[in-house]
């Protein structure tokens, strides 16, 4: 380990020369690796099984397509589809392309992927299965992109061949949370993320006979580490359920049946997946990595007492710095510690734990800031040159020239070199493993015709101990409002993992002697369980009523419609998996969170309860 001052880690210098200067084409090495195994699974699904041979003649035919639309290196091209072998062939061919892909997932509301469109400016727009077309968004014509059905027959016979793109032109534009509202777009270049894969294939090898489950949503830059990773070795693709990620009983049912070798969880979705297994081990897991939140000891423990075959890798990175920075195979002992450590920097990252206001060292053991530097920073931020600027520092610890990438994450070196990740220094925060700036929940909240002035904030939810956003709103003058009428039009807005789970409605905010809000004096956002009797018991069946009932129970909301839906009530995945265990209890056995996911007010979730009883009733 080579330190170069008291709060500063580097990595270690065999693995940086190890994995040398050079660097070569993301897509020619996918290319070698299906020349040598044509014949191998490249995709696999429930139903269809894609060859390393299918998987690259499809990549070709999309990327003719786009270099007949002028699509070259760092020229931007939107893609939404959902979770399907066409997704991974159209990323593969804006890569083969030499463009850089910008993922709009299709799950988001219109508004969101508009906005997103008219930021990045793509000239093209890759749709696929599931996809959104710029009609749907009431784009006019002049202002969209053109749009490329991938499913539709076309082959291009003549064109002009594929220019080179250089290392630092982008492979991806990833979209996060934006304190003013709007999402900021992170250009991430081919050479940075390359060379974090190729590193990734060294450090942990892949062959023909892994598998890689795919569940993450193509809009979260860790998905580009699921896809191209296994691609990369000549490894297989196991693609889970649009949206599989949210059910833990699915990844367990994928894992087992397709014998996947390798997953990326996140610490909140680990928790879920542990706790479906029950005796239903996934004895072909090998490594299981964490990213996204904090590691807590407890569950390490758990994971290494339901995987004993499984190494737990517990990962960090920002989407400013090419998905993975730093890292730590895990041991036993990390479980009977205060904290797991995130560990090292990969290969030629540094790591400076420093003072953000002289940018000066502290002592190891010292909280400090933690900052980046290094080949996998990214370029900044989309047309956002003060805010790349803001964040993005010259590096008095580097070269000429170099930069220093500020997280807004607060850490400290321990004695051993190993770095301890202790949370957020500004209002950034992860929900369930989401990234989340609270100025851009409560600018979206102010957009609301209804809502006059709005604070949000991360609560630890006294039923799960899980992190739960919550918010405080005053009603717009004049207007009337629910919680559950701010939901639903937030919804419009923003993605559901930026809803929060639990709002209160206030006349107005408390406020200090000196005009600032009083934070302390807001109400308590996690009430008593509320009581939905006089709702449910006024529904017309008794399906309805007890799927009103356990809802209005959980949900902690006094009054639930017929065809109110679960997330705009302020539902998530983690209340789902309670709401499905509740329904257990009731003597719905065999009910899966896709059920729920599929039926989401109480109207369709009974009507689909009624059809399985009438179908259980003619098999008997």
């Amino acid at each position: 380990m080579n330190n170069t001052a008291s709060g500063e880690i580097e990595m270690d210098s065999s693995e940086e020369a190890a994995l040398g200067s050079g660097s070569v084409s993301l897509f020619h090495t996918i290319a070698e690796r299906a020349s040598r195994f044509p014949e191998a699974v490249a995709v696999q699904t429930d139903e269809r099984v894609i060859t390393y041979r299918e998987l690259m003649s499809t990549t070709e035919r999309i990327a003719r397509l786009l270099r007949t639309n002028d699509v070259g290196p760092d020229v931007l091209v939107g893609v939404s589809m959902r979770r399907c072998p066409e997704l991974v062939s159209s990323l593969l061919a804006v890569v083969r392309s030499g463009g850089g892909y910008v993922p709009l997932d299709p799950s988001y509301p219109d508004s969101r992927i508009r906005g997103m469109i008219d930021d990045a400016r793509p000239a093209v727009l890759l749709v696929g299965p599931g996809g959104v077309s710029p009609g749907e968004l009431d784009m006019p014509e002049e202002e969209a992109p053109t749009v490329v059905d991938v499913t539709a027959p076309a082959d291009v016979t003549e064109f002009d061949g594929y220019e080179e793109p250089s290392s630092g032109d982008a492979l991806y534009v990833m979209y996060t949370s934006g304190s003013t509202g709007s999402p900021k777009g992170v250009v991430n270049t081919r050479g940075a993320v390359t060379e974090l894969l190729r590193r990734m294939s060294r450090r942990f090898p892949l062959d023909t006979e892994s598998r890689v489950l795919l569940k993450t949503p193509f809009g979260f830059d860790v998905s580009a580490w699921e896809i191209f990773w296994p691609l990369m070795s000549g490894a297989r693709l196991v693609l889970a359920h649009p949206e599989g990620q949210h059910d833990p009983a699915h990844l367990v049912r994928k894992i087992r049946e397709h014998g996947v070798t390798d997953a990326i969880f996140v610490p909140t979705q680990l928790t879920a997946f542990l706790d479906e297994q029950d005796d239903t081990r996934c004895p072909t897991l090998r490594r299981v990595f964490l990213v996204g939140e904090d590691l807590a000891p407890e569950l390490l423990r758990r994971c290494h007492e339901a995987l004993p075959g499984a190494s737990v890798i517990n990962a960090y990175g920002p989407t400013e710095a090419a998905i993975v920075t730093i890292d730590h195979t895990c041991r036993e002992s990390d479980a009977s510690g205060r904290r797991v450590p995130v560990g090292r920097p990969v290969a030629r990252t540094e790591a400076h734990v420093l003072d953000a206001a002289t940018l000066r060292p502290v002592p190891r053991g010292t909280e400090g800031e933690l900052f980046l530097a290094g080949p996998q920073l990214a370029r900044g931020y989309l047309h956002r040159p003060a805010m790349t600027a803001e964040r993005f520092l010259p590096n008095p610890h580097g070269p000429p020239g170099s930069r220093l990438y500020r997280t807004g994450d607060l850490a400290r070196v321990r004695e051993d070199g190993t770095i301890e990740f202790l949370g957020r220094d500004d209002r950034q925060v992860k929900v369930r493993g989401n990234r989340v700036e609270l100025g851009d929940v409560e600018a979206s909240l102010r957009r609301l015709p209804m809502v006059g002035d709005a604070e949000a904030a991360v609560r630890t939810d006294p039923a799960d101990g899980t992190n739960t956003l919550v918010a405080w709103v005053t009603a717009a003058s004049g207007e009337a409002t629910t919680a559950t009428a701010i939901r639903g039009a937030l919804l419009e807005l923003v993605p559901r993992y930026m809803v929060p789970s639990h709002l209160v409605v206030l006349d107005a905010f408390p406020m200090l002697p000196n005009g600032k809000l009083d934070r302390s004096e807001l109400p308590e956002p996690f009430g008593g369980t509320a009581s939905s009797e006089a709702t449910a018991e006024s529904a017309p069946e008794h399906h309805e009523r007890t799927v009103m009932r356990v809802w209005g129970e959980l949900l902690e909301v006094s009054e639930i419609g017929r065809d109110d839906g679960f997330f705009e009530l302020g539902g998530n995945s983690m209340l789902l998996l309670r709401i499905r265990t509740r329904l257990q209890q009731q003597g719905y056995q065999g009910i899966r969170l896709l059920d729920l996911l599929e039926h989401p007010t109480p109207r369709g979730l009974a009507e689909f309860l009624r059809g399985r009883d009438q179908r259980q009733d003619a098999e008997l």
